[in-house]
């Protein structure tokens, strides 16, 4: 056999190969805290809501109720567990259901199998899946029909079963015969509702299809108009020329305890929510009335298309209501998205409630949510050797009578640098909500040279027209002390090709001692520009590393560290598909083309790469780097918390390390 001494020397070759080798794969991480007001954030890494639906579903198997939400704004799937005594966020079961969710997405047990189901748009109509959850399995579906179908009693022909992409329909048992029935708002010009009656019980005896009828294309004999709070009842209709049905929201549940299905009521151009009652029957619904002010302990009042979600999410076993706007984005900038979520205790019963308002920001307040579009960055602000994060807002409007504006917070930093803890010190930090803008971005370079770091921003100056900037503020005090910025020092860079969205990273990329600029643009290309002296800026590639323009590619943001350890930055690429990416080494191929990216998120429940780790996100994500512990920013204007699980790339899964292995029969190449 070959001595041991050349078998201890292949060993270490083969570890320094490893070590070399190491690319890191990152996990969801909830354990850094975060305090606000003196008190704990229980959720502070969940990310952030903006326009959520909710169900409740059971993720683990426990056979207690969690929590699904879907987010609207950024087509995004949280999850959370239900631990008894509240909510815990669980990023990682977001994985287990079905991918490009859009629009609308409600969970709802039609087969009586007492595991719920999935319903959501599609572009056919509306999609099904079955929850397929083995015993002591983990969560399952599989698609059944898409598009569901519906056969017309008027002439018999089968159709889609198309709802609008603004709307949200109602699932529920219409006429409690035991299986599930859709009510939705006539597509594209309907002021009505049509029952999509299941006639499964009917046909087969049991509840374990999806066949449905068109019984009505005017259930409840009422006409929703153009106006807020304008019906037409019986034989009054709305008025030919106003029929333009712009989105509505729908909830049918049991108001009064007579067994009969009523309605809550959102609309795309109105702040309430409705209430009507029904004064028919179960299989001949009718409404003679409505009221705008509901519920009567506190009616709801949310700027845009308010949707009303009917689950059990204080675990008392009674049903409560929650209410969220239904917006695809902030048209208009008039919604406050860190208050976005409206509690109403049932302190009633599910057959006859009784709903009190609580609060307006349900699980918000327990989670970092500054708005909408959050941009982290890390500084050591107070100069006692740990990181302390700065968050940027993109735009926040706690109501009506103040425009919609960008501020910047400071989250102190009071544990270590290897433990960091995170405590919110100021919710204005140099005052940005006076420069009256919006869609803020922050970023940390020293780009003055003067080593101390400065901070930089790209935004938009609210007015008209409004004006993107690229600015940088810089640091006053020097190195190794506590940062001292003045925002009267603010400086605008000349960029000509700055578009709004744009978003800057600074580094320097030819080794000459200055900063450059990759600037990542709206439409998912990265340009490269060179410092050519004193901040002035001559562009050399308008798709650096091979970064073009690309429709699945949009809204692209970055950062960089070193991720393989070797010495050599590496670029992280977050877009609005929901993707992080990395390029190793990437700086010899700025003016070529990067190398093929990896998949950056590693999913411990089904140990699995996730090269969209977060769903679709409209907005995008923002990543910057606390050693190498990645912060995201999100659409929802929170954070996500990732931390590295090393992985070996380009290795066999098992390396024998031990001599005696390495060189043991069958025999390896060298030795004998």
């Amino acid at each position: 056999m070959m001595p041991l001494r050349f078998c201890l020397l292949l060993l270490l070759i083969v570890a320094w190969t490893e070590a070399r080798a190491q690319v890191p794969a990152y996990t969801f991480y909830d354990s850094v805290p975060v305090r606000a007001s003196n008190q704990p954030l229980a959720n502070a890494w969940a990310g952030g809501f903006n326009s959520p639906q909710f169900s409740t579903i059971d993720l683990d198997g426990d056979r207690r109720p969690d929590l699904f939400v879907f987010d609207r704004t950024a087509n995004q799937v949280f999850t959370f567990i239900n631990t008894g005594q509240g909510y815990r966020a669980a990023p990682e079961y977001a994985a287990l259901f079905p991918p490009e969710l859009s629009d609308w997405c409600l969970l709802a047990d039609y087969d009586g199998d007492g595991r719920k189901d999935l319903f959501s748009r599609g572009n056919l109509g509306v999609r099904a899946f079955r929850n397929e959850t083995p015993p002591n399995g983990r969560l399952a579906f599989r698609l059944l029909k898409n598009p569901l179908e519906v056969r017309s009693l008027l002439n018999n022909f089968v159709l889609n079963l198309q709802i609008d992409a603004t709307d949200v329909p109602a699932l529920a048992d219409v006429d409690n015969d035991g299986d599930l029935d859709i009510l939705n708002f006539v597509p594209a010009s309907g002021n009505s509702l049509e029952w999509n009656r299941n006639v499964s019980r009917e046909r087969f005896g049991h509840s374990d299809s999806l066949v449905f009828e068109r019984s009505t294309n005017r259930w409840g004999n009422f006409d929703e108009c153009a106006r807020c709070n304008e019906f037409r009842f019986g034989p009054s209709f709305c008025r030919t020329e106003r029929l333009e049905h712009a989105g509505s929201t729908t909830l049918a549940l049991d108001l009064n305890g007579d067994n009969l299905k009523d309605l809550l009521i959102g609309d795309v151009s109105c702040n309430n929510l409705i209430a009507l009652t029904n004064q028919g029957t179960t299989r001949e619904a009718n409404f003679t009335g409505f009221n705008p002010a509901y519920p009567p302990s506190r009616p709801v009042d949310i700027p845009v298309f308010p949707a009303p979600y009917w689950e059990d999410v204080d675990f008392d076993g009674v049903n409560d209501l929650l209410v969220s706007p239904n917006a695809a984005a902030n048209d208009g900038l008039q919604i406050n998205f860190a208050q976005s979520v409206w509690f109403y205790k049932n302190v009633g019963t599910n057959a006859r409630p009784d709903f009190q308002f609580r609060q307006t920001d349900f699980l918000q307040n327990q989670m970092v949510d500054v708005g909408e579009n959050s941009r982290p960055a890390l500084l050591d602000v107070d100069a006692d050797g740990d990181l302390d994060l700065l968050l940027a807002s993109g735009g926040w409007r706690p109501n009506l009578n103040e425009p919609y504006r960008s501020r910047l917070y400071l989250f102190q930093n009071v544990g270590t640098a290897a433990r960091p803890s995170f405590n919110l010190l100021e919710t204005n930090y140099l005052n940005w909500l006076d420069q009256n803008v919006r869609f803020l971005k922050i970023g940390v370079a020293d780009l003055n040279a003067d080593r101390a770091d400065d901070l930089y921003f790209t935004f938009t100056t609210n007015g008209n027209p409004a004006r993107p900037t690229l600015a940088y503020v810089p640091n006053q005090a020097g190195p190794g002390q506590p940062s001292r910025f003045d925002l009267a020092q603010l400086t605008t860079l000349s960029l000509e090709t700055l578009n709004t969205n744009d978003e800057a990273l600074f580094l320097n990329t030819d080794t000459d001692g200055d900063l450059d600029l990759l600037l990542a643009k709206s439409n998912g290309a990265v340009q490269w520009w060179e410092n050519t002296g004193r901040l002035q800026f001559t562009q050399r590639s308008d798709q650096a590393g091979g970064l073009s323009a690309d429709p699945a590619r949009t809204g692209p943001s970055l950062a960089t560290t070193d991720l393989d350890r070797n010495g050599q930055p590496d670029l992280v690429v977050a877009d609005r598909s929901g993707r992080l990416q990395t390029y190793l080494n990437f700086l010899p191929q700025l003016g070529g083309r990067f190398n093929s990216p990896s998949p950056l998120v590693f999913n411990g429940l089904t140990s699995q790469a996730m090269p969209s780790p977060l769903g679709y996100l409209v907005g995008g994500g923002a990543p910057a780097f606390y050693g190498r512990d990645l912060v995201l920013g999100t659409p929802g204007g929170g954070l996500r918390y990732l931390r590295p699980r090393e992985l070996v790339t380009g290795l066999p899964t098992e390396i024998p390390l031990s001599p005696q292995a390495l060189c043991a029969p069958p025999p390896r190449a060298g030795c004998k």
